[in-house]
């Protein structure tokens, strides 16, 4: 079944029709993308369009109070805020991109030789200020949106409190193109959720939960990211086949997308 076919039988399928045990090839790949789909909305909301994913003066206005993500309530938007949000939306509405790549921070990315494949996509997404410099053989340069998780204001810039700290994140910035975005929550299934919205083929980078894998035939340790020196021991304690790895290697068997862990040719 083409991706195309898949998406018109979603837009039609009635959740409560189904069937316990699928009669057929094509009852699976619905029931499986039906449990994605059930999983994703546990995340957000906004599965058929982007114009919600970004705050911007075009979907909000000041004082309006909005559900937070977490869970926690709502939460009022000032005329402070609203006057630092963008005057449209900044990413692409309509699905008019052939491909996007979602960039993971595993360190799996390293000797990967991935970056040129990486740039070569209409779309790149870079999560949680994922590094490029030194790295741009494998991890490549080019960002039209990059996350930032709050808490690095307060991990890495202190924050903000020192002149220092606000020199650091400028130019730690300006290493990336395009639109930061800090999310209320930093979920690379987010973002990989949002690239199957733009583009019409998506491949994963740097997604890989293991700290091992086998590289030219050989198993080899993967750090926690690839651009520090985090130990193996650390890694093992967070790497896991969650929920979420879970989902997306569904999404990679039926073809929705696509997990590189290997070399690029």
């Amino acid at each position: 079944m083409s991706r195309s076919t898949l998406r018109r039988e979603l837009a039609t399928y009635d959740g409560k029709n189904l069937r316990k045990e699928p009669s057929d090839s094509r009852d699976v790949v619905i029931s499986l993308v039906f449990v994605y789909i059930t999983e994703l909305n546990k995340y957000h909301p906004a599965l058929h369009e982007n114009s919600r994913v970004i705050l911007h003066q075009a979907n909000v206005h000041a004082k309006t109070k909005i559900r937070d993500a977490r869970g926690k309530g709502f939460i009022s938007i000032s005329p402070g805020v609203y006057g630092l949000l963008p005057k449209k939306n900044p990413l692409p509405e309509s699905k008019t991109l052939r491909s996007c790549a979602v960039i993971g921070n595993s360190g799996s990315l390293l000797k990967s030789e991935c970056g040129k494949e990486i740039d070569s996509n209409d779309f790149v997404i870079r999560c949680n200020l994922g590094q490029t410099g030194s790295f741009k053989q494998d991890a490549g340069t080019r960002s039209n949106l990059t996350t930032m998780n709050p808490s690095i204001l307060h991990r890495e810039y202190m924050h903000l409190k020192r002149k220092r700290e606000k020199r650091k994140l400028k130019e730690a910035l300006s290493h990336y193109q395009g639109v930061i975005f800090v999310p209320s929550m930093s979920k690379r299934f987010y973002m990989a959720t949002l690239a199957v919205q733009m583009c019409q083929e998506v491949t994963l980078f740097g997604f890989w939960p293991f700290p091992y894998r086998f590289l030219d035939n050989q198993k080899v340790p993967v750090r926690y990211h690839y651009f520090d020196n985090m130990s193996n021991a650390v890694a093992m304690k967070h790497h896991a086949m969650d929920d979420e790895f879970s989902i997306l290697l569904q999404l990679h068997n039926l073809g929705i997308l696509r997990i590189r862990h290997d070399r690029c040719e």
